[in-house]
């Protein structure tokens, strides 16, 4: 006669379980036991008993192996801008969802899975990434992915916002941010000059900060 097996405040790895939910019925008419159990990570998950002698968490330790393999010896900061970038594209709540997922921008095949990780990080390497660089689509109506990214500073993101303004004065057209430089004017003061103030851009550029209109 078989032994009865009772699993209650056994643990496993990570799981823990925590009650018997009854029998379910086998293929081949046999039944087994089914059981719930409590990860350490606070997930739960169904398990029977062959299973629970067998997975070791409700599946976050694959996740945390592999964020730890991507850690030893590897730039923190490269799996930030991959986890950021992720969460732009597919996560419906994120506040920038809707100017990217939303818009339809995705990340490429080769950026995604386990595998991605290494494939970006020895792009990243590989095509200019240094500290102080931000990740850049050349075209901001297409997808992250080798072709149509680069590692620019922060000016250089600034301009290429799909959302910029062009000013033309004097015969030359840019962004307000360009003219801003050019000027060596700070971008709020001008902004607010422009937008809330109603000034021309000649003298949102060339008034002193408390200086009036000519």
């Amino acid at each position: 006669m078989a032994k009865e097996v009772d699993l209650i405040g056994q643990r496993h790895g990570k799981l823990t379980c925590v009650e018997y939910l009854g029998l379910q019925k086998r293929p081949d008419g046999r039944n087994n036991k089914i059981w719930r159990c409590v990860c350490d990570c606070g997930n739960e998950k169904i398990l029977t008993t062959h299973l629970f002698n067998k997975d070791m968490s409700c599946g976050c330790l694959v996740g945390e192996k592999a964020h730890n393999s991507f850690y030893k010896g590897r730039n923190r900061y490269l799996y930030g801008v991959l986890f950021k970038m992720r969460e732009r594209c597919y996560k419906t709540d994120s506040m920038y969802y809707y100017n990217y997922g939303g818009r339809g921008i995705r990340i490429c095949d080769e950026w995604q899975g386990l595998d991605g990780i290494e494939n970006f990080q020895r792009w990243a390497l590989s095509h200019g990434y240094k500290t102080g660089l931000t990740i850049d689509r050349i075209d901001n109506n297409k997808d992250y992915s080798p072709d149509n990214c680069r590692w620019v500073d922060m000016k250089t993101q600034s301009n290429n916002k799909r959302n910029n303004v062009y000013i033309e004065m004097n015969g030359k057209t840019q962004t307000l941010a360009q003219w801003c430089e050019e000027y060596n004017v700070p971008y709020s003061r001008v902004r607010i000059r422009l937008q809330v103030m109603g000034w021309s851009l000649q003298d949102a550029l060339t008034t002193p900060k408390y200086g009036k209109r000519g």
